[in-house]
């Protein structure tokens, strides 16, 4: 489940996941890698939020958030610092060695992943897990925003004759 999805079943039927255990979320899915190597930038922040949702819907919920540089930015630290209180646990991850989700015999899921403080493989169960997915540009936004940097100066220069000639 993506976090996009996540946010949908908080607002429309917080009831189906009010009973679930645990959570885990992963941030940097398809981001800061070899094949797209930007921050999405709102990854962070929208994990944060919905995490203080879920302890918000149901406060003995353990909600782990595994992450390789929590990036929130401003007044969002304070909702960072607001989630920690609450008791959401941050976990780091080195990007060589990201967490691993499989199935699981007793849970629906499993995340394998190396603690950066023990420096071991550690094994976490889990009833969903939210995968903070990179945001992509359309392959022609970049076309689209020159297109609308040219529309901008045509108005630009419009007015400025308007103006002129008044």
């Amino acid at each position: 489940m993506t976090q996009l999805e996540l946010g949908k079943l908080l607002s429309n039927n917080p009831g189906d996941i009010s009973n679930w255990n645990r959570v885990i979320m992963i941030q940097c899915v398809g981001s800061r890698n070899e094949e797209n190597p930007n921050c999405s930038r709102i990854c962070c922040q929208g994990a944060v939020k919905h995490a203080l949702e879920l302890k918000q819907l149901n406060p003995e919920m353990d909600v782990v958030v595994f992450y390789r540089d929590m990036r929130t930015y401003g007044v969002l630290e304070d909702y960072y610092t607001k989630a920690r209180q609450a008791g959401v646990l941050f976990v780091r991850f080195d990007e060589k060695h990201p967490p691993e989700v499989s199935k699981d015999s007793e849970w629906p899921f499993s995340v394998s992943f190396v603690d950066h403080v023990l420096r071991r493989p550690v094994k976490m169960s889990a009833d969903a897990v939210i995968l903070s997915a990179a945001t992509l540009a359309e392959e022609n936004a970049e076309r689209r925003l020159a297109a609308l940097e040219r529309a901008d100066r045509v108005e630009q220069l419009l007015s400025d004759l308007k103006a002129k000639h008044s």
